[in-house]
């Protein structure tokens, strides 16, 4: 995937794929790239899927991190 791609659209302050944008007339929405930086993974307000096409930020790698961690202590 290149950083100019875009994954997403901004419709009304909420994130849609590009697949549930389809029949959207895009010309009023912004554009998601790839290269973009997120504090989380974007979900669709469509679908509920994650996007995971765009770039986490040090605190979001740091939380999803956390967060993996503590799922594994319960396994133990």
């Amino acid at each position: 995937m290149n950083s100019c791609d875009i994954v997403g659209y901004v419709l009304c302050g909420e994130f849609q794929c590009v697949d549930c944008c389809a029949g959207v007339d895009v010309e009023d929405c912004n554009p998601v790239f790839a290269d973009s930086e997120w504090d989380s993974w974007p979900v669709c307000a469509v679908c509920g899927e994650e996007c995971h096409d765009v770039n986490l930020t040090q605190d979001g790698q740091d939380y999803y991190d956390a967060a993996g961690a503590e799922g594994c202590d319960d396994d133990s």
